[in-house]
């Protein structure tokens, strides 16, 4: 069904929209042939960024910005359905918006937002009467979650990943439109929000990945062009972002991942020419070796699901002979074993989500019997066990996103009930119980991200009402609760990427308006709550 005509079919009869730095004006109309042009007019009176973006297209059209006289100042002309955006910076004055078609009858809805150029939202001081009506809002905590940076302008959005916590500074990487995809940091605000060095010149990206921290210098996987995908550093300079090792030469590259940190030094999986193995790193070339080769041979034994605990390496490997199993490491081949054989035979329990808690290792597993389910470990095969069969029978709970927080185990568990929830353990089977089932019935809330922010967790889960959202919990269900609801009503703005950075908790989510990016949360009590 078309939406009715509000439009003007010519500069003369444009729709007059009254425009201000303080709230995002939308408006929907139908673009036909019988009626392939609307016109609205807007006054801007002192100087300001215009942002311009029409969405919800089901066949192709463009938009135009017109100075007083018809003057045509810009133009987005996305091919097919695709969104269109203008952003320019503009002096006070009368401006034309047309939306027009190009082929096809097509609904849209256009949106407009102003910022006073001078008046410029303060991002260290979200209350500041000066800044416009924030995107979201804080049912629960009167806080409001922020947008960092726009890194990408347009709907699209530079996508922010792999987010890592390096001694105060925000890492990560994102795409800004022209570089690729490169690394990124931020001390959160816009104007701290920066691209560290752009290791692959043009469009392409080095693709940085599996960013993590060992004393201020961010170790992660990038490819350069030349060498492949191989071992970088950074200590947030330019000059200071360098390759470590090429440790499979050729462009194919070693492809490291699982990165972690185990007190001082880094721990990952390479491939480097007899498959992918356990490889560790003192941030020199000569110091970049393997660990042990586990399986010989070309395919590897692919660890994953790397984590420290006090001080020892646990892992996930495939030995050949007993299937994917439980792992740890001193760092040292000959103190490189497996735990217990969990899956006796050449099955695999597939140990996966591996966070320390207790004094032990506690991930998922499958023993062949009970399912998928929720097991802790103390790295012997004696003290190898399963905590709570949660969900009985074969297909198991399948724990996930395992997170200790203030000594609380919180991960996400599916039943036949409720579906997949917020679950909390003490490590015993009676304390481990669900929190809260957010979405009632049987599809669940989905808890994903798990982060902690001093005593109290955060993540993403979605309700009946208001889509897919920031929430926190203190591990009751009184307590557990949606934090921001970045777009309103029943959309989502699907937060990824949680990290604690200092007491602030960053992450990537999306709107309607910029697209996926970097956003922020003060929570509560945090010296400077926003």
């Amino acid at each position: 069904m078309s939406t009715a005509d509000k439009a003007g079919n010519s500069r003369n009869e444009a729709r007059g929209i009254v425009v201000d730095s303080r709230r995002l004006r939308s408006f929907r109309d139908h673009l036909s042939a019988a009626d392939p042009d609307d016109y609205y007019r807007i006054r801007l009176r002192r100087s300001s960024l215009l942002g311009l973006v029409v969405t919800d297209l089901q066949a192709n059209a463009n938009l135009e910005l017109q100075n007083q006289n018809g003057r045509r100042i810009a133009l987005s002309n996305a091919p097919r359905q695709f969104a269109e955006s203008i952003n320019v910076s503009l002096e006070p004055g009368i401006y034309y918006i047309r939306v027009f078609r190009v082929r096809g009858n097509t609904n849209y809805r256009l949106r407009i937002g102003v910022n006073d150029i001078g008046i410029q939202p303060d991002p260290d001081n979200p209350d500041n009467p000066d800044n416009p009506d924030p995107p979201s809002g804080s049912p629960s905590t009167g806080r409001r979650a922020t947008l960092v940076r726009d890194i990408l302008d347009g709907p699209l959005g530079s996508n922010p990943t792999d987010l890592v916590d390096a001694n105060g500074t925000l890492f990560f990487a994102a795409d800004n439109g022209s570089d690729g995809r490169e690394l990124w940091r931020s001390g959160g605000s816009s104007a701290t929000t920066r691209q560290v060095r752009d290791i692959v010149s043009g469009p392409l990206g080095s693709n940085p990945g599996s960013l993590v921290n060992i004393d201020g210098v961010v170790y992660f996987a990038a490819e350069d062009g030349n060498n492949g995908r191989e071992l970088w550093r950074s200590d947030g300079t330019t000059a200071g972002t360098v390759q470590v090792r090429d440790i499979l030469a050729g462009r194919q590259g070693s492809n490291p991942s699982n990165l972690v940190n185990v007190n001082g030094v880094l721990y990952f999986t390479a491939d480097g020419g007899n498959g992918r193995e356990l490889w560790r790193s003192d941030g020199t070339t000569s110091g970049t070796v393997q660990v042990r080769d586990i399986l010989p041979g070309s395919i590897g034994s692919d660890p994953s699901n790397l984590v420290n605990v006090n001080g020892i390496l646990f892992f996930a490997a495939n030995n050949g002979q007993d299937g994917r199993e439980l792992w740890r490491s001193d760092g040292t081949a000959v103190g490189t074993v497996q735990v217990r054989d969990i899956f006796a035979g050449s099955q695999s329990s597939n140990p996966s989500g591996l966070v320390s808690f207790n004094n032990a290792v506690y991930f998922a597993a499958d023993n062949g019997t009970n399912g998928r389910e929720l097991w802790r470990s103390d790295g012997t095969a004696a003290g190898t066990t399963l905590v709570r069969d949660i969900f009985v029978g074969s297909p198991g709970s399948n724990p996930g996103s395992l997170v200790n927080v203030d000594g609380t185990l919180f991960f996400a568990a599916q039943t036949a009930n409720d579906g997949r929830e917020l679950w909390r353990s003490d490590g015993t089977t009676d304390g481990t119980v669900q929190v809260r089932d957010i979405f009632s019935g049987g599809l669940g809330s989905n808890p994903s991200d798990l982060v902690a922010v001093g005593s109290t967790l955060y993540f993403a889960a979605e309700d009946r009402t208001d889509g897919r959202e920031l929430w926190r919990s203190n591990g009751t269900s009184a307590g557990t609760v949606q934090v921001a609801d970045i777009v309103r009503g029943s959309g989502s703005s699907n937060p990824s990427e949680l990290v604690n950075v200092g007491g602030t908790l960053f992450f990537a989510a999306e709107d309607e308006e910029n697209g996926r990016e970097l956003w922020r949360f003060r929570p509560p009590g945090s010296a400077t709550a926003g």
